[in-house]
């Protein structure tokens, strides 16, 4: 009796020590998987190399060993797979059964296999959208803001990979492609079709420069247009009533800086006492709209009369901006009865220094649009003016509307 539990308690350690090793081994698939020659394969090998090492990974019943055992329990016929890091043993007293808890579980492994090769069975030609699209995306992560990645990665996995996962890339037409976008246009997504077409187009480009396929047949689909609809800015009347209306609230701070000073959402809740220096009366806003570069960017704004009591009645509160986006941008909705959203707020502030008499290059400065001016042409006044910070603070002085009213 006491033989026989220590028998059974043997087996235990043994099958937790291979469960272990199944659980490693898997970890190391998933750090190298393969999706696409220059992707996967090491450099100079062959397709045929790369799809003879593919097939020595698959598992297979004729590696298997059978045996009889002889247990305290009886005779059990044992399936035992010892090969490329794994180590699975199957019993059953019927020998058949054995041999279908061992298919079983070799079916599970080598779909898995085959999703981490990105191939159909034997192909490597075969690589799917699914394995490519995401080892692509990654290629585009250093490029771009992290909001942005969050956003295509959401757009891949929500509409196209429901659609084209196990798809080899290669068999992928534009017909294929017109019909999601048809689909997405009928459900009125058209905003979404602007992030699905540019990250369609990016995967199939990088799957042209691999050399799975030769053209990208997302250049030959027709993209619906998407009209956005313009903001339009407060009238002092309501912007009154909305600073009456959010007084108070968690959100006041942040309300009240950008009705001030024209910053976008995503530079506003960056803001802490280190992008202040009131005895120069200037702020650093993190600029949220510059692409191709990794160092944070900034533009250093004076502080108008209406945004210096904002932040000197805020100081004490180290948080004061610090406020959830999504929550933020409701508070605003909210207060106007859903007459303007909070991107209004910055068409307000641009419309006031206008309406007051500011430089209008000075106004593209101070809202951030000189970082973006370049690709429209506008050379000399984007690259070649410099406004000086005297100039900056008596135009700032313009800023007084409220005190005519």
């Amino acid at each position: 009796m006491q033989k026989n539990v220590l028998l059974n308690l043997l087996d235990s350690i043994i099958e937790s020590v291979f469960t272990i090793k199944d659980y490693l081994k898997q970890s190391e698939l998933d750090r190298q998987k393969i999706v696409a020659v220059d992707f996967g394969a090491k450099k100079g090998q062959s397709l045929a190399v790369v799809e003879k090492e593919q097939n020595n990974d698959m598992i297979k019943q004729k590696d298997a060993n059978i045996r009889k055992r002889e247990t305290p329990s009886g005779t059990y016929y044992e399936v035992r797979y010892r090969r490329n890091g794994y180590s699975k043993s199957f019993m059953s007293k019927i020998k058949k059964e054995a041999l279908e808890k061992f298919a079983t579980w070799a079916k599970v492994e080598n779909e898995k296999l085959m999703r981490l090769h990105g191939c159909t069975k034997r192909s490597v030609n075969k690589i799917t959208f699914g394995a490519f699209s995401l080892e692509a995306l990654e290629l585009k992560k250093p490029l771009i803001k992290s909001t942005s990645f969050r956003t295509y990665t959401r757009i891949l996995k929500n509409h196209l990979l429901p659609a084209f996962e196990f798809m080899p890339i290669s068999e992928i037409k534009a017909v294929d492609i017109q019909k999601l976008v048809n689909r997405l246009y009928e459900e009125g997504k058209t905003r979404v079709l602007e992030d699905v077409k540019v990250v369609s187009l990016f995967i199939f480009d990088q799957a042209v420069k691999n050399e799975i396929i030769t053209k990208n047949p997302v250049k030959l689909v027709n993209f619906p247009k998407h009209y956005r609809r313009n903001g339009t800015a407060l009238s002092i009347q309501e912007e009154l009533k909305l600073v009456e209306r959010i007084k108070g609230s968690h959100f006041e701070p942040a309300v009240l800086f950008m009705l001030y000073s024209g910053c976008r959402r995503a530079e506003v809740v960056q803001l802490t006492h280190a992008n202040f220096d009131l005895e120069k009366n200037t702020v650093m806003i993190p600029c949220a709209k510059v692409k191709g570069r990794k160092e944070q960017v900034f533009r250093e704004i004076p502080l108008f009369p209406y945004l210096r009591q904002v932040v000197e009645r805020f100081w004490d509160n180290e948080k004061a901006y610090n406020v959830n986006v999504s929550r933020l941008t409701d508070s605003v909705n909210k207060a106007t009865d859903g007459a303007h959203t909070l991107h209004e707020l910055r068409h307000t502030f641009i419309s006031r220094a206008k309406e007051c008499g500011v430089h209008p290059e000075l106004v593209a400065t101070w809202a951030g649009h000189d970082f973006e001016g370049v690709k429209r042409g506008k050379i000399t006044a984007t690259v070649y003016t410099h406004f000086s910070l005297e100039f900056q603070f008596s135009e700032a002085k313009k800023l007084n509307y409220l005190d005519k009213i």
